[in-house]
């Protein structure tokens, strides 16, 4: 798919903004749009995803003559990130153990994806293997069984899935247009407090999608 944007972005001249919060997890950066066309790519990357959530701060990586229209954006919108913030992200990321860090949180999300296909096996599941979240497409011989509207209604299984004691996000969340939204949802298995709070969690999300059936 990357292939793909990257192809068409420069058979069409387009400008990609590539948003990859998350792309600390991936093992092989050269997997990203910019790496196939910096020069057509404004590349967003933070760190709350992969380090904490407090370091609520981006990072922007662009050729030199997007900067002054970045830099325009950005006033306009009237947003800047905490000084202490910067300082506390600047540190982290000079200092001797960021690579350590960023190994524990890939490790961790490793493990913790691996309860995600054992808890959840009639799902498909999509996503990498060290990524912090897993998108969950749910089968369509499971999903024609309906809802308590007699359709499949994400949207509703969200909201049950949440009445149950577990957040998810629906694929209504992330639908472009007024085009349906097919039976899926994202999950952060990393976001669960321990691994016997995950399971607990991925079982509620098994049991709402079989009273869906």
């Amino acid at each position: 798919t990357r292939d793909m944007i990257a192809s068409k972005a420069r058979q069409h001249d387009l400008l990609v903004i590539e948003a990859a919060m998350s792309g600390l997890a991936k093992m092989a950066a050269q997997k990203s749009i910019s790496s196939r066309i910096p020069e057509r790519t404004i590349f967003i990357t933070g760190l709350s995803t992969m380090i904490a959530p407090g370091l609520r701060c981006a990072f922007i990586s662009a050729q030199e003559e997007f900067h002054a229209k970045i830099d325009s954006s950005l006033k306009t919108i009237d947003t800047s990130p905490s000084p202490l913030l910067l300082e506390l992200a600047s540190r982290i990321i000079l200092g001797e153990r960021f690579d350590g860090m960023i190994e524990t949180v890939r490790n961790r999300a490793r493990a913790r994806n691996m309860y995600v296909g054992r808890y959840l096996p009639e799902l498909e599941i999509a996503g990498d293997a060290y990524s912090p979240f897993k998108w969950c497409v749910i089968p369509k011989d499971i999903a024609s069984g309906g809802g308590r509207t007699g359709r499949f209604d994400i949207k509703e299984f969200e909201d049950a899935a949440h009445d149950a004691g577990v957040q998810i996000q629906g694929a209504h969340r992330f639908t472009v247009g007024q085009a349906d939204p097919p039976a899926a949802f994202r999950i952060c298995p990393v976001s669960a407090k321990d691994e016997h709070d995950l399971v607990k969690g991925l079982k509620i999300i098994r049991k709402t999608i079989s009273e869906f059936q």
